[in-house]
């Protein structure tokens, strides 16, 4: 009797742990008309890919591993991870509008981890600000 309700217990806790995590995807798109390069400003993992067409497009993912999906939700509303753009010469900048603070709530802060995957038109260079890396994307 004693070993099911340890079984219990654990299955209990393993699912409010994972009632706790949540992940959500922000996708933006971009016209590089006119340009030849697009300037990367972003902390986390960037996965460059291939896509077909003439848009960029990035699809940001984020998971708060110690947070519901309402906290995650509220803060994609409140424009949280929405990338900004400006044009410089052939380049286009993709940036956050400003850093990206810690977040807590109830005195706990959030641990966010998020993920860029960005889908280029063929012949377009991907350069990271931060890493000064170039990535081309083949023709």
């Amino acid at each position: 009797m004693r070993s099911h309700l340890t079984s219990l217990l654990f299955v209990l806790l393993h699912v409010s742990s994972m009632q706790a995590q949540a992940t959500r995807s922000v996708v933006q798109v971009f016209n590089p008309a006119g340009i030849e390069r697009i300037i990367l400003d972003l902390s986390g993992d960037v996965e460059i890919l291939s896509a077909p067409g003439q848009l960029v497009q990035v699809e940001t993912e984020v998971v708060i591993t110690n947070g519901g999906d309402p906290i995650l939700k509220a803060l994609i509303l409140a424009k949280r991870y929405s990338l900004d753009n400006s044009r410089e010469g052939e380049s286009l900048h993709l940036f956050y509008p400003r850093r990206l603070a810690p977040v807590s709530v109830r005195g706990t802060t959030l641990d966010e981890q998020i993920r860029y995957r960005i889908y280029l038109p063929e012949g377009l260079e991907a350069v990271m600000k931060e890493r000064a890396a170039a990535t081309s994307v083949p023709e």
